[in-house]
């Protein structure tokens, strides 16, 4: 994840297709190729979780700025609402301080000042239902280029592949595999089913102390187990480039000896 966060989309880089280009410029564009690696990164979340979001799903103005992952109608198919496999998928995820320090709040209100409902409207041109294979098609195969031009993609030795976009999640939960991670907090996280007796049905913090506190403390939780990978980053003025040029990175073009 550092080496991909250390590409010319974060660090400056070119325009529409030369987003990649090392040698493109100076630039930083805000779009998904910005900002969904960073989310899914720092959430957990799927990458149709993250890329499906309405802008009225991302509550920056709460006490703790946070993600609402819920079934709505930009998956949706067949004028049925949808996008969660089950309904442990929907939840609230606060929102990692690295995310917020690069200008998050920023590109939210720039996309919902030029009336988008779709957090990354760009992924939804051309009725496109699935923003997620849309990102895949435009950057994500780029991306995944970069990274293997500076480095061998890790494989998974049971089942020989490359790293993918869900390792990202893998990664995750990866992190909370250690012995002192609340079970039932990671499968909150995670938007796994919860286990255990007390996990189903002692477990009503919500309700009991509001959403505010238990948000924190969820907050905490990932921050404590989660490596921060953008620290080198810099944040910069939100910049867009026209709609049908987001997110369009181009191929990877390493630096002119």
């Amino acid at each position: 994840m550092q080496c991909l966060f250390s590409s010319p989309i974060w660090t400056g880089g070119g325009g529409h297709l030369r987003r990649l280009d090392a040698n493109g410029g100076i630039s930083v564009h805000h779009d998904a190729a910005y900002w969904l690696p960073p989310l899914l990164y720092y959430t957990h979340a799927t990458l149709n979780e993250i890329a499906g979001l309405r802008i009225d799903e991302v509550n920056i103005g709460d006490a703790v700025p946070n993600l609402m992952i819920k079934n709505n109608d930009l998956r949706a198919e067949n004028g049925v609402d949808g996008g969660l496999k089950n309904k442990s998928r929907g939840r609230m995820i606060p929102l990692h301080e690295e995310i917020l320090r690069l200008g998050f709040a920023e590109y939210v209100e720039a996309i919902r000042a030029d009336g988008h409902k779709a957090l990354f409207p760009e992924l939804y041109l051309n009725e496109a239902r699935v923003g997620g294979h849309q990102f895949r098609n435009i950057a994500w195969g780029h991306m995944r280029n970069w990274i293997g031009l500076h480095m061998p993609i890790p494989v998974n030795e049971e089942s020989g592949k490359q790293a993918d976009m869900h390792s990202i999640r893998s990664l995750g939960s990866s992190f909370y595999a250690k012995s002192e991670a609340p079970d039932f907090m990671r499968a909150d996280v995670m938007g796994h089913a919860r286990t255990g007796t007390n996990a189903l049905h002692y477990s009503k913090r919500t309700k009991t102390h509001g959403v505010d506190q238990v948000l924190a403390e969820y907050k905490a939780f990932m921050a404590s187990f989660t490596d921060v990978a953008t620290d080198h980053l810099q944040p910069h003025p939100v910049k867009l480039l026209p709609i049908n040029h987001r997110s369009r990175t181009g191929r990877p073009r390493v630096k002119r000896s």
